[in-house]
């Protein structure tokens, strides 16, 4: 899966003033995959905003962060690989990989509902 990023698309948002977010010009040079596994940590990280305001402090947070985007980045990656065309031993550890974390869900979690997604539009 690939999700491009064009200017357009970062042009028609407006630009945040908060000195400390990334510049598109340096996020629109970032590999595609590191560009989507920012995106998504991101959403991640917001979602969990009440939560963490609750019950983590922000030096938890200053750890729990740079997991979700390398843990975001690496399944991506083996996302990625495993659906590929090639042949490799770092296909077949991605394939592993994944089918581990197919069998690890347990059958307790909910779902993901676009009734959650509609909240966001």
């Amino acid at each position: 899966m690939t999700v491009k990023i064009t200017a357009n698309f970062l042009s028609s948002y407006p630009i945040w003033t908060n000195p400390h977010t990334m510049d598109i010009e340096s996020f629109k040079k970032l590999d595609p995959t590191i560009q989507m596994s920012m995106i998504i940590a991101m959403y991640i990280r917001n979602e969990m905003d009440d939560f963490h305001s609750e019950h983590l402090s922000d030096k938890q947070m200053r750890e729990l962060n740079p997991i979700i985007r390398q843990a975001t980045y690496n399944i991506l990656k083996y996302l990625k690989l495993a659906s590929s065309n090639e042949s490799s031993n770092e296909k077949v550890v991605a394939q592993d990989i994944i089918n581990f974390q197919i069998q690890s869900i347990p059958d307790y979690w909910e779902l993901p509902s676009d009734e959650a997604t509609r909240k966001d539009a």
